[in-house]
């Protein structure tokens, strides 16, 4: 998914006269996991592997090179980093939301300016999983988890602001997540399908300022991990994630000879990765 233009630049009087309308960039991005510690999400545990956040994922198959171990990336993922240590190229595989300071057209930060993301923020992440038909299909529907609970019913929890470094400010936003109790509903094929959303909602405003190095914020919404058992085999598991409502406010110094929209609300950006099985 594209970059989200916030502040929409003005139409240049020339080729050669510069825009003075500053702008906001933000970005959705998801990942799905198969790894040591369970197949499914589970943040943070690829390392460097590049901007998509992918590893041992062929994305012209949809398969995986590695059967057992991969993660496909997909969104806009925040530039630089989008790890806590701040090291320029480190993609983990943590699902979010970023967003900048105002810049130039040109993509680069004007001093002094800032962008907050209001309290309140809220996203949501559908999560689907198919397993083949069979005896003990119902059994693995039954026995997903989520940060080791089992998701038969309504769970939920809390996230704590995270600072980052480098270029990321904060590496997460605190928020509640709540996961309604999932649905199982079965198939003309005979196979079965798992539903459910996770709500992650932000309850702290969280500003950026383009004062030094810090240019990203970044919101973590998703639980530290979904596992699903695979020893009857699965057929897919999708995460689609969308942005319900989340405010910005802009500033930029006077004396920055730009100007820039006071705030903008963002809805109904999403993205979605789909992991499958050799």
């Amino acid at each position: 998914m594209p970059a989200v233009l916030l502040a929409s630049t003005a139409p240049s009087a020339s080729a050669s006269t510069p825009s003075t309308v500053a702008r906001v960039l933000s970005g959705v991005f998801v990942s799905g996991s198969s790894t040591s510690g369970g197949t499914g999400y589970a943040g943070g545990n690829d390392g460097t592997n590049g901007v998509n956040s992918d590893l041992n994922w062929n994305q012209a198959t949809g398969r995986p090179t590695d059967c057992n171990l991969f993660t496909n990336g997909e969104g806009s993922f925040t530039p630089v980093t989008n790890g806590a240590t701040g090291t320029a190229g480190s993609y983990t595989s943590i699902s979010g939301f970023w967003w900048s300071t105002p810049q130039t057209s040109a993509g680069a930060p004007i001093s002094g300016g800032s962008s907050t993301l209001a309290s309140g923020a809220q996203f949501t992440t559908t999560v689907s999983l198919t397993v083949p038909a069979g005896a003990n299909s119902t059994w693995t529907l039954q026995n997903i988890k989520i940060n080791n609970q089992v998701w038969n019913k309504s769970l939920s929890g809390t996230r704590s602001t995270t600072t980052g470094s480098g270029t990321l400010a904060y590496s997460n936003v605190a928020g509640t997540w709540n996961a309604a109790a999932p649905t199982i509903t079965t198939n003309a094929d005979g196979s079965k399908t798992l539903t459910g959303v996770i709500t992650y909602t932000t309850t702290v405003a969280a500003t950026v300022t383009s004062s030094g190095t810090n240019r990203y914020g970044q919101v973590n919404f998703m639980p530290a991990q979904i596992y699903f058992p695979t020893a009857y085999g699965w057929n897919d598991f999708t995460l689609t994630s969308s942005i319900q409502s989340a405010t910005i406010t802009e500033s930029v110094p006077a004396a920055s000879g730009y100007t820039i929209a006071p705030s903008e609300t963002l809805s109904g950006q999403t993205t979605t990765s789909t992991i499958r099985p050799c």
